[in-house]
């Protein structure tokens, strides 16, 4: 990474640490999903190409337990609570899952 691109990647780092205390909490009605490789997952909750998918999670757009993942090879667990965009803040959003 450029030293510009890790002054980007701090500042979104810094900016979700920030507002994770805002994210859509998960309750009963939020949908577990099985595993599957990361961008098909994405991909799958957001109805969008695998390529769309490849670019959201490079965008910051996609959070894993509350931290920014812009890793596509990463490896989804039991548990991991997945949000995207505008999912992060709307509650019962169909942009947020937990793993089964």
């Amino acid at each position: 990474m450029t030293k510009i691109e890790q002054a980007i990647d701090e500042q979104k780092r810094n900016r979700n640490s920030r507002v994770k205390k805002y994210f859509s909490a998960v309750k009963e009605s939020t949908q577990r999903l099985d595993s599957k490789p990361f961008i098909e997952f994405i991909s799958d909750l957001l109805a969008v190409s695998l390529n769309e998918a490849s670019v959201l999670i490079k965008s910051y757009e996609v959070t894993i337990n509350g931290d920014l993942m812009i890793d596509t090879e990463y490896v989804l667990a039991t548990g991991d609570v997945v949000r995207a965009y505008t999912g992060h803040f709307l509650n019962n959003s169909r942009y947020i899952a937990v793993i089964k």
